[in-house]
């Protein structure tokens, strides 16, 4: 017989703010021997005071085969700043006849907050580039500006790392560290680090290339975005 489960339920935000749209992606699986007909998941919001239920819907869930999972995202949108538990059910009206009745459920706690004073480290429009240095065998240099458009200081360093992708192969530069302490914020809310670089990059042969570098990639800066630190940029070495 087929079994439905819920293998994996998380938050697209953090923060999560209220009265803000705000994924919640579960997945779920079919952990039987046979295949599962359509069905439907749902998803609800509760304050752990229990004074509050947020109904986030129900979901299609197409047909699955033995083994096989699908992802779906629910709108999370909560008025309440304190803590939730949301539960989630597969085969919530029992339209699949389950070997296992009893294991459809999945919980996770989480705390929703009201817009918080954050950093947000954001690339400037055009602030990540790449230029072939003024000698060859160097390689490339990475030209990045960054941006905080949150309201509080950057006064940690942090890491932006790098990935390079043919489509067949890819690999990773070495990371840049940014930026100095001293004299004051790393990056002020509101600011820009200015023009820094990460030079001396070698790709390993001619070809198309995209690159991707990604800010506070050691998540050491509590941000008010945390998805939009990421750019990319297309390179042809000769």
């Amino acid at each position: 017989m087929p079994n439905l489960i819920v293998t994996k339920v998380a938050l697209g935000a953090d923060p999560w703010l209220i009265n803000t749209d705000t994924a919640l992606n579960v997945t779920v699986k079919n952990d039987g021997s046979a295949a599962a007909g359509a069905s439907y998941v749902s998803a609800l919001a509760v304050t752990a005071d229990g004074n509050a239920t947020n109904d986030l819907g129900q979901q299609d869930v197409a047909s699955l085969a033995p083994g096989a999972s699908t992802q779906v995202a629910f709108n999370a949108n909560v008025a309440n700043a304190t803590d939730y538990t949301i539960t989630v059910t597969a085969d919530v009206y029992d339209n699949v006849a389950e070997s296992n009745e009893n294991d459809n459920t999945k919980k996770i706690t989480a705390t929703a907050v009201d817009t918080p004073d954050l950093s947000n480290l954001v690339f400037a429009p055009n602030g990540f580039t790449m230029t072939p240095d003024a000698d060859p065998a160097l390689g490339y240099d990475i030209n990045m500006v960054i941006a905080n458009t949150g309201t509080v200081d950057v006064t940690n360093q942090f890491n932006v790392s790098f990935t390079w992708d043919t489509g067949a192969a890819s690999d990773t530069f070495d990371p840049y560290q940014c930026c100095t302490t001293e004299g004051g914020p790393v990056i002020a809310a509101g600011a820009t680090s200015g023009n820094v670089g990460n030079g001396g990059n070698h790709f390993p042969a001619p070809g198309a290339y995209k690159v991707y570098a990604l800010l506070d990639s050691g998540d050491v800066i509590h941000e008010s975005n945390e998805n939009d630190n990421q750019a990319e940029y297309d390179v042809t070495v000769p």
